[in-house]
């Protein structure tokens, strides 16, 4: 047995990645017990040893993460975890790209209800060259935005 704490301190992302099935690979007979920050790591956990330790300021014990969170954090992409209840990231976003993006979200509606000034639909579109991000996430934004205003 093995106990490594945060295997995943100066590992640049790729190695993250790949590190839980290296070591399991190159050392099979041994079990490494880990500690991580990195979702990348946990997504080499095995089934029932992924294992959510208490933040300072919470009186829980720790306990082994309920199995559909453990399908989204091992099955799911990098961003799935971190976003998770696991991590509780509330954004992938930086707070800058946030205040952005609630700003191209307000011109969106403008846009489409066609009540922009043709100054704001300079910056809608100055706004959505700037703030590129994958369709998917860009649907998942607007769908939430969408959701708060009913």
């Amino acid at each position: 047995m093995v106990l490594i704490d945060e295997v995943d301190a100066h590992l640049h992302v790729t190695w993250q990645r790949k590190i839980g099935d290296w070591l399991q690979e190159h050392f099979p007979c041994i079990q490494f017990i880990v500690t991580s920050h990195s979702p990348y790591i946990c997504q080499a956990a095995d089934e029932g040893a992924l294992i959510r330790l208490p933040g300072i300021d919470e009186h829980q014990a720790a306990e082994v993460v309920q199995e559909d969170l453990y399908r989204r954090v091992v099955y799911g992409t990098g961003d799935d975890a971190v976003i998770s209840e696991l991590f509780g990231l509330e954004t992938l976003f930086s707070s800058r790209a946030e205040r952005e993006r609630r700003r191209l979200v307000a011109l969106e509606r403008k846009v489409y209800a066609q009540t922009t000034t043709p100054e704001e639909d300079e910056e809608y579109r100055q706004l959505t060259d700037l703030l590129t991000s994958s369709l998917v996430t860009r649907v998942a934004e607007v769908s939430a935005r969408l959701e708060q205003d009913r």
